[in-house]
């Protein structure tokens, strides 16, 4: 890219083209030290416009470190570039600077030039200094079409299509949205790319979770072991049904457990318990806990008893916060074996 700028510049100098838009002079590097206006009404009116700005700038920038970590293996601390966009744009603000945020295009150039360390942006930023104090003149030459076809080479490099082929396979609804939003900011803009990820991704938790996957557990014969019964082969108890809940219990999917439930007590009429297998439950909201009950009452009127099994010891805590004590009337167990074998239960 260097070596095109340079050959622009030379063409742009020696034959001065008329009609072909060049950089032009640049404006004089000085910077103006002044406190921010306290203005509350001007601070009003730039809120929401300063605070997208923010978003989009973050939301870029981490996009961008994330992008060319993945090259080196490297991780991002999201909370450290957080505070080091914040301390760019306050020093922005108080210098009569724009607002700051990552570029993809010169982060690629700089990756492809060797760049590892944060100190590369230190001495390209002194180097910038140096150039727009003693290179202004020349930089006025440079044509805006060889400074934007080095700008979209350095652009393109970066795109990879891998893993849109990748997340077609594995979840293509994701893989349209990726697509969708791609569209979206080549040919509308970031703005509309982020809302529509934002709400997609949004849609996307809401469909997943909207319904707890609950599977049907067996014993596998000759050990303590319960499985799947559409994965494994297994010996159900006809007395004691063994459910597994896979999902935590929230206001998204909690009102839908009594169904599931039932749906299963309906193919097992003879079932006197149903013992649920809690281990992949990391949380249960207020909406879970009131689906819990509502289950517990459901299975007392039909003369069934509801009993639960490795419960974690944090959801365990909160359960005890809330008095559970008051209306839950079946048992605990420490592992879902010895529930399945507690004859004296039943």
């Amino acid at each position: 890219p260097l070596a095109v700028l340079l050959a622009g510049i030379g063409i742009a100098w020696a034959w001065d083209p008329q009609g072909l838009p060049r950089v032009g002079e640049l404006p004089p590097l000085a910077l103006v030290f002044t406190p921010p206006r306290l203005d509350p009404e001007l601070w009003a009116a730039m809120l929401p416009g300063a605070a997208l700005i923010g978003l989009l700038g973050y939301v870029s920038s981490l996009a961008v470190a994330e992008s060319l970590a993945r090259r080196v293996g490297q991780r991002v601390d999201a909370r450290r570039e957080l505070m080091g966009l914040a301390a760019a744009n306050l020093a922005a603000a108080v210098s009569g600077g724009m607002p700051a945020a990552a570029s993809f295009s010169r982060s690629v150039l700089m990756s492809d030039a060797g760049s590892r360390t944060r100190m590369t942006g230190v001495f390209v930023a002194a180097l910038m200094g140096v150039v727009l104090l003693t290179l202004s003149p020349l930089l006025a030459w440079v044509p805006k079409p060889v400074l934007a076809a080095s700008i979209m080479v350095a652009v393109l490099s970066g795109l990879k299509f891998g893993p849109y082929a990748d997340a077609w396979r594995y979840a293509r609804a994701e893989a349209l949205l990726m697509v969708a939003v791609t569209l979206l900011v080549v040919f509308v803009g970031i703005t509309a790319a982020l809302g529509l990820g934002v709400a997609g991704a949004i849609a996307l938790l809401l469909q997943r979770s909207a319904r707890p996957h609950v599977a049907l557990i067996g014993r596998i014969a000759g050990t303590e072991h319960y499985r799947n019964v559409e994965r494994h082969q297994v010996v159900l108890d006809p007395e004691v049904l063994g459910l597994r809940i896979d999902e935590s219990l929230l206001f998204l999917n909690g009102r839908s457990l009594a169904d599931v439930v039932q749906a299963h007590l309906d193919t097992h009429p003879t079932t006197k318990r149903v013992l649920l297998q809690m281990s992949p439950v990391n949380a249960i909201d207020f909406s879970g806990l009131s689906a819990l009950k509502e289950l517990h009452e459901t299975l007392e009127r039909q003369g069934r008893r509801l009993d639960l099994s490795e419960v974690k010891g944090p959801v365990l805590d909160r359960l005890k916060v809330s008095g559970w004590e008051s209306w839950f009337r079946g048992r605990l167990y420490l592992s879902h074996h010895l529930g399945m074998q507690d004859r004296e239960g039943r």
